[in-house]
C-alpha cells in the first residue's frame, strides 16, 4: 500500500513524540530483501494503541482509514531486550527513488 508522504511522516513524528526508534527500511522475517517502515518498542500492544490515538488525533476521513488499514499488518520481531514491530504493506521509498518512478 502506498500511503502518502506526509502520513508515512507521522509515523516519525509518533515515534519522536514517545521516544521510540524509527527504522524506514527494515527487512522482517520472509520479506525476501523487500523494506518497509518499523518501530523499535518494548511494548508492541501500547505502541499500536497510541499509534491508533495519534493516527486519530491527526488523520481524518481517507488518510485515517487508509492508515488503519496499512497498520492492520502488523508483524513483530524479537531484537533481544526490545521488540520491532513492522508493517510490511508500508513501503519506504526514498526521495530520489519516488523520482525515478515518474
Amino acid at each position: 500500500m502506498k500511503l502518502p508522504d506526509e502520513t508515512i511522516k507521522l509515523f516519525e513524528e509518533f515515534c519522536d513524540c514517545y521516544e521510540y526508534r524509527f527504522y524506514q527500511d527494515y527487512s522482517g522475517r520472509g520479506a525476501f530483501g523487500a523494506k518497509c517502515i518499523g518501530i523499535i518498542c518494548e511494548s508492541p500492544g501500547r505502541v499500536c494503541f497510541e499509534l491508533a490515538e495519534f493516527f486519530f488525533e491527526y488523520l481524518e476521513g481517507e488518510e485515517l482509514s487508509n492508515a488503519l488499514e496499512a497498520v492492520q499488518g502488523v508483524r513483530q520481531d524479537s531484537m533481544g531486550l526490545d521488540v520491532i514491530i513492522y508493517f510490511p504493506s508500508i513501503q519506504w521509498i526514498e526521495e530520489d527513488e519516488s523520482e525515478n518512478e515518474e
